[in-house]
C-alpha cells in the first residue's frame, strides 16, 4: 500500500509542468545583451552601459531612460521605439543607428555622431515589433541636447526638436522637413543642402548658421534670428520671413 502511495506522488510530480524561467536580473541582461546582441523590449533604465562595443545590437522598445551611453558605440543599431529620455549620450557613436520613433527627451547628445541616422517620428501612433510583436509608443527629442552633435545626412523628418540644443550641429543634406524646430538653438549649424520644407523654425536662433543650398520651401521663420546667417543658393518658396513677410523668390526652381 505504502509503495502504490509512493508510485502516485512519482506520476504526478512527472507530470506536473516544468516551472517556467524567470527573466535574467539586470546585470544578466547586459550580459546577454553583449553576448546575442539583442534585448528588445529590456529594463535597462539608468544602468551604465558607457563606452560599451554595441554596434549593430537590437534594442527596439528598451526602457533606456537615464541609462549612461556616454561614448557607447552604437553604430547601426535598432533603438526604434526606445526610451532614451533623459539617458547620456554624449559622445555616443550612432552612426546609420535606428532611432525611428525613439524618445530622446531630455537627452545629452552633445558631441555624438548621429551621421545617417533615421530619426522619424508618426505622431505617437503605436509601432510592431517583429519579433514577439511587442508595441511601443513614438517619442521625441524635445529639449534635447545635440550641440556639436554628427547629423550630417540624418533623417530627422517630422521630428520634435521643440527647445532642442543644436549648436554647432552638422546637419548637412540632413532630412528636416515637417520638422518641429521652434526655439531651437541652430547657431552656427551647418545646414548646407538640408531639407527644411515645411518645417517650424520660429523664434529659432539661426544666427551664424549656414544654410547654402538648403531648401526652406514652405517654412516657418517668424521672429526667427538670423544674423550672420548664410542663404546663398538657398530655396525661398512660400518661406514665412521672421518678419512675417513671404518670400517667393526661387519657387519656379
Amino acid at each position: 500500500m505504502r509503495s502504490l502511495g509512493l508510485g502516485l506522488v512519482l506520476a504526478t510530480l512527472a507530470a506536473a509542468p516544468a516551472p517556467a524561467e524567470s527573466p535574467p536580473h539586470e546585470p544578466d541582461r547586459i550580459a546577454y545583451l553583449k553576448q546575442f546582441r539583442e534585448c528588445e523590449g529590456c529594463d535597462l533604465s539608468r544602468r551604465n552601459l558607457a563606452r560599451l562595443v554595441l554596434g549593430d545590437v537590437s534594442l527596439g522598445c528598451a526602457n533606456l531612460d537615464h541609462a549612461d551611453l556616454g561614448g557607447a558605440d552604437l553604430r547601426r543599431a535598432n533603438l526604434s521605439g526606445a526610451r532614451l529620455s533623459g539617458a547620456n549620450l554624449a559622445g555616443a557613436n550612432l552612426a546609420g543607428a535606428n532611432l525611428n520613433a525613439a524618445d530622446l527627451s531630455g537627452a545629452r547628445l552633445d558631441g555624438a555622431n548621429l551621421s545617417g541616422a533615421q530619426l522619424s517620428f508618426n505622431g505617437g501612433t503605436p509601432i510592431l515589433k517583429q519579433r514577439g510583436m511587442r508595441s511601443c509608443l513614438a517619442g521625441s527629442i524635445r529639449s534635447a541636447n545635440l550641440s556639436g552633435a554628427q547629423l550630417k545626412e540624418a533623417n530627422l523628418s517630422r521630428a520634435n526638436l521643440g527647445g532642442a540644443n543644436l549648436r554647432g550641429a552638422n546637419l548637412v543634406r540632413a532630412n528636416l522637413a515637417g520638422a518641429n524646430l521652434d526655439g531651437v538653438n541652430l547657431s552656427a549649424a551647418m545646414l548646407i543642402a538640408a531639407n527644411l520644407r515645411g518645417a517650424a523654425l520660429n523664434n529659432a536662433n539661426l544666427t551664424q548658421a549656414r544654410l547654402e543650398q538648403s531648401d526652406l520651401t514652405g517654412a516657418w521663420l517668424l521672429a526667427a534670428k538670423i544674423e550672420g546667417a548664410l542663404w546663398d543658393g538657398a530655396r525661398f518658396c512660400k518661406t514665412r520671413m521672421p518678419q512675417g513677410d513671404e518670400r517667393n523668390d526661387r519657387c519656379a526652381q
